[in-house]
């Protein structure tokens, strides 16, 4: 692994044990995408990410903060700490929930009903919108959660409406039907 991607050694030179030459896999427009987004990883619209046996240990050596429900089984609580810059920073050893996950507007973007440019300008403003949300937060202190899930339990400082236009955004770009 290299600066977070996979790579591989180069197919020519594979052989020859002192080359070290590295190419990074390619990666699908969904996957370019989710690597610019990280709203579903920051906690924008899903709490939290149900574990498999086995990833908890994976992820606690990976350094990422996990939870343990009050129902029992431990969760990945969203804002995750490897989100960085709204990239997954363990995005191929990430857990298998987060790699089944794929939004509405990932479904449309592997569909092609959506373009990667236009996925990309939509993401940027959910971004935009969701800083606008947390600039508008009472307290600004930092806090584990999500900034949507913070918007919902304490409130903005100018009311109730720029909460719901941003989740009407929210659910109208990147809600899974279903879900």
């Amino acid at each position: 692994m290299v600066a977070g991607r996979n790579v591989v050694a180069s197919p020519s030179q594979a052989m020859l044990p002192e080359t070290i030459d590295v190419y990074p896999l390619p990666m699908s427009a969904l996957s370019r995408v989710c690597q610019q987004c990280g709203l579903c990883c920051s906690g924008a619209f899903v709490t939290h990410v149900q574990l498999r046996a086995g990833e908890s240990e994976r992820l606690i050596s990976l350094g990422v903060t996990l939870k343990q429900r009050k129902t029992g089984g431990t969760v990945l609580p969203l804002a995750c700490t490897a989100l960085k810059a709204n990239c997954c920073t363990i995005y191929s050893q990430r857990p298998r929930g987060c790699d089944l996950y794929i939004c509405e507007l990932g479904q449309k973007l592997e569909a092609g009903t959506v373009t990667e440019p236009d996925a990309l300008a939509i993401v940027h403003e959910a971004q935009a919108r969701i800083a606008a949300v947390e600039a508008d937060l009472p307290s600004l202190e930092r806090d584990p959660r999500g900034v949507m899930h913070r918007a919902r339990s304490e409130g903005l400082k100018s009311g109730p409406q720029l909460l719901r236009d941003t989740e009407q955004f929210l659910y109208t770009h990147f809600h899974k039907p279903g879900a």
